[in-house]
């Protein structure tokens, strides 16, 4: 399933974008942060991050709550082919495994973010995996 960044650009777009990223940062991984379907989070903010290879789910998810203007109580969780990474997990390996499992892609890494609902439970709609 294409996410909304895919469908808006064409593929040689995007993986030119994604290479020029490489080359201009190096050491850095490029992503593509969008919200999954049906979130109620606003569309606020670029989609697009680059972000060093030792950085952590953890410290993203605090960049991502600071681009996307969340309140203290709201919460947020990220999805990386419909898998929850760990916190620690860090950006690096995440990438390259990735990249490995879509040899074919486009030189981005696709995270998927929602909202948590209030009494604690993750509803992953079947679009973000």
């Amino acid at each position: 399933m294409l996410t909304p960044f895919q469908l808006e650009f064409p593929l040689d777009v995007r993986k030119s974008e994604a290479t020029r990223l490489m080359q201009e940062y190096k050491n850095m991984v490029p992503i593509i942060a969008e919200k999954g379907t049906g979130s109620k989070i606003p569309e606020k903010g670029d989609r697009k991050f680059i972000v060093p290879r030792d950085l952590t789910i953890g410290q993203f998810v605090y960049a991502l709550r600071k681009r996307i203007e969340l309140t203290p109580t709201q919460l947020v969780y990220v999805l990386v082919d419909g898998d929850i990474p760990k916190t620690e997990t860090t950006m690096g390996p995440l990438y390259d495994l990735y990249k490995q499992q879509h040899p074919d892609g486009d030189g981005f890494l696709y995270i998927t973010f929602r909202e948590k609902n209030l009494d604690g439970t993750i509803f992953v709609s079947r679009k973000d995996k």
